[in-house]
C-alpha cells in the first residue's frame, strides 16, 4: 500500500507536465488510477477492518483526505468515487444508517442495475454518440441555441444511446463473455 500510495504521490507530482486541454492522455489520470488500484485492494479488507476497528467510517474519512492530497484540482471525480466507496463498503451504516438505507435501495432497484449490466458498453458508445448528435443537431438547426440543443440531446440521444448500449451488451458483450468463460473452463 506505501508503494501505491507513493506512486499516486510521484503522479500527482508529474501530473501538470503531461497536462492536456483535452485530457486524454493516461498519464494525466494516473493518480486516480492508482486511487482505483488501492481501492481495489481495501474494499475486500473492510469485513475484517468491521470485526477489529468500530468506526469502520474513519478509514474510508482517511483514504478519501489521503486522495484530497493527490486530487486536489479533480474534485467531482474524488467526491463521486468518496461517495461510491462508502457505499460499496457500507461505511454509512455505522453513521448515517438512513442514507445508507437509501442508497441501497437505490442502487439495488433495477433501473441501477440494469444501468450497471450495460456500463460498460454505455461508456463506449456515449461520447462518440453524443458529439454524432451534437453534429447532426448543428447540421440542422445551425442557429441551434444552448437549451434546445440540451433538450434535444435529452430527450432524443439519451434514450438512443441506452438502447444502443443494451444491444451492443446483449449481442455481443454477453456472448463474448459466455466464450471467454468456455475457452478458460470456468463454464
Amino acid at each position: 500500500m506505501a508503494l501505491l500510495v507513493m506512486a499516486a504521490a510521484f503522479g500527482r507530482l508529474i501530473q501538470d507536465a503531461w497536462w492536456n486541454p483535452d485530457q486524454g492522455l493516461v498519464l494525466y489520470w494516473l493518480p486516480m488510477l492508482f486511487v482505483g488500484i488501492g481501492s481495489c485492494y481495501w474494499v475486500p479488507k473492510v469485513p475484517v477492518w468491521r470485526e477489529t476497528i468500530s468506526k469502520n467510517h474513519i478509514a474510508t474519512g482517511l483514504i478519501g483526505m489521503g486522495g484530497v492530497l493527490f486530487l486536489r484540482d479533480q474534485v467531482l471525480p474524488l467526491v463521486i468515487w468518496m461517495v461510491a466507496f462508502c457505499i460499496t463498503t457500507k461505511a454509512w451504516e455505522e453513521c448515517l444508517p438512513r442514507v445508507s438505507r437509501l442508497a441501497a435501495a437505490g442502487l439495488n432497484s433495477r433501473p441501477a442495475q440494469w444501468l450497471g449490466q450495460i456500463s460498460y458498453s454505455l461508456y463506449l458508445l456515449h461520447w462518440p454518440l453524443l458529439i454524432a448528435a451534437v453534429c447532426v443537431s448543428l447540421r440542422v438547426w445551425p442557429d441551434i441555441t444552448r437549451l434546445r440543443m440540451l433538450l434535444i440531446v435529452s430527450c432524443a440521444a439519451f434514450p438512443i444511446i441506452l438502447l444502443l448500449s443494451h444491444l451492443l451488451h446483449m449481442l455481443v458483450e454477453r456472448p463474448m463473455m459466455r466464450w471467454g468463460r468456455r475457452l478458460s473452463g470456468r463454464s
